[in-house]
């Protein structure tokens, strides 16, 4: 661990939460929300059963790109901002944020 990356860590608050942390719960909750097995998400986005269980379990998924779009697209959402919602660095300032009105 890097001086930096320890200063960062001792800094974040309670209520942050990195960006795979943030990925893996949305995951599983969007699934749930639509009462699906990783099973049935498997046959709807055609990504691997097994991949699908990694990224909901490993602390550190490593989605690609094309597997973001995908359930993107099999969840109905506008933009992967809908996926992730607003993320915010301890700092305060915001990685992403949704710049839909509403």
């Amino acid at each position: 661990m890097t001086a930096s990356s320890a200063a960062v860590s001792q800094s974040e608050p309670a209520a942050f939460i990195p960006l795979a942390g943030r990925f893996q719960a949305r995951l599983k909750e969007l699934r749930k929300a639509r009462g699906w097995s990783l099973a049935k998400l498997e046959a709807e986005s055609g990504i691997g059963h097994s991949i699908l269980g990694r990224y909901e379990k490993v602390s550190e998924p490593n989605p690609t790109l094309e597997h973001l779009v995908a359930l993107q697209q099999v969840f109905d959402l506008a933009s992967l901002e809908e996926f992730f919602g607003e993320v915010t660095y301890p700092t305060g300032r915001a990685l992403l944020k949704s710049t839909r009105p509403g």
